[in-house]
């Protein structure tokens, strides 16, 4: 990144260098001016990333950068433009003009609608297209593969055009962070029935009721993350009865949730009764005690990966921490029990504290004034807990 090359000296460089395949000019405080010679100048030109700064990032740019690609680079394969206000006419431009584009990926560029019409010829013409901030992943057939999206404005844009035009039962991976609803989840549902794997994390919008209306449909799940969300068992419980295959799951909750309550393993009972298939489990920050560790360690045989770190009320000092280590291969604790050797040989056993921002509080810090007791004494799988 180079704030302080101007269109002058950009335009007298690309002059004499003729046989430029790929640039990338981003945040360079450019203009339409350096791209018109840079098509002009460059012939052979066949990637091109532009990227704004923030600051330039308004509503005047429109679609002149967009016209002076379509028109100087007929060219292109691959189109990364990130930051500009092109709209619809600009992008049906550059499709126009550069009929050998592969790869266009248009990220923060917030002047599209993108119509129904124009999404399709995309889809059609442009082998992977990413549009806003979205990514996408596509098969060898060209279907829709993998849907992401870190983004919370683009709901109803996903709803009301995604899913019901382009997944078609071919999605097989879904990961969306910080945004989401109970009808996007369910038209998800409906269009992908077929989904093996799907990640939902903190989509606070969506609702158990949400969840369990969806996975209803979705009985080929297989991998589950629904961690750090407002859910409770009666998600995990749907989702287990309604997903036979149901391999792994990952439901951790923030670390400040597990203070201020009493002990309880209705989420370990649940996950016990209805998921007996299980090879990776990640509860982190729950409340269990060691009743509801064992009757997870006797209903899911099968079980490889166990991630409990953050799970305060477990004593594992006992036989239950050395059962724990005999029977699972890849074993996460919480961090008090680092300094413990349950084994002469502790390889598949790592520590942690919490999953998530590391400034949030958890007692182990150095000020803090929560101490934590563990009793060598206790020789049993079970505590006292009824």
């Amino acid at each position: 990144m180079q704030l302080r090359i101007s269109d002058d000296g950009f335009s007298e460089a690309v002059r004499k260098l003729p046989q430029l395949q790929e640039v990338d000019i981003s945040f360079c405080n450019l203009s339409k001016d350096s791209l018109e010679i840079l098509g002009q100048s460059c012939p052979l030109l066949k990637s091109l990333k532009f990227a704004k700064t923030g600051v330039e990032y308004t509503e005047y740019d429109e679609d002149d950068e967009a016209i002076v690609i379509a028109k100087t680079m007929p060219g292109l394969r691959r189109l990364i433009i990130v930051k500009n206000y092109l709209t619809d006419v600009g992008l049906i431009a550059i499709l126009d003009g550069c009929p050998l584009l592969e790869t266009l990926h248009l990220e923060e560029c917030c002047g599209l609608s993108l119509s129904e019409s124009l999404w399709n010829r995309c889809f059609k013409q442009i082998k992977d297209f990413q549009p806003l901030n979205v990514h996408i992943d596509y098969d060898s057939d060209g279907y829709v593969s993998n849907f992401n999206s870190l983004s919370d404005d683009d709901d109803d844009y996903i709803y009301d055009i995604l899913w019901p035009q382009f997944c078609c039962g071919h999605l097989e991976d879904i990961d969306i962070q910080f945004f989401g609803f109970n009808d996007v989840l369910q038209c998800i549902a409906m269009n992908a029935n077929n989904l093996p794997c799907m990640r939902l994390v903190y989509c606070w919008r969506i609702s158990d009721e949400g969840i369990s209306a969806a996975v209803r449909n979705l009985p080929l799940l297989e991998e589950v993350d629904i961690s750090l969300n407002m859910l409770n068992e009666d998600s995990l419980e749907a989702l287990g009865r309604c997903c036979p295959r149901l391999k792994s799951v990952t439901f951790a909750r923030m670390l400040c949730e597990h203070f201020g309550y009493g002990s309880e393993n209705i989420v370990a009972f649940v996950i016990a009764e209805t998921m007996p298939g299980l090879r990776h489990l990640n509860i982190e920050a729950n409340k269990l005690t060691n009743n509801g560790l064992v009757a997870i360690l006797d209903a899911c045989p099968l079980l490889e990966s166990l991630e409990i770190e953050a799970c305060f009320n477990l004593n594992l000092t006992g036989r239950l921490g050395r059962r724990c280590h005999k029977q699972i291969k890849f074993l996460r604790l919480p961090i008090q029990y680092s300094e413990y050797s349950f084994d002469s040989d502790d390889d598949n056993i790592s520590y942690g504290d919490s999953l998530t921002d590391e400034d949030i509080y958890y007692p182990y810090d150095s000020d803090s004034e929560f101490e934590v007791v563990i009793d060598d004494d206790d020789d049993d799988d079970h505590d006292d807990d009824e």
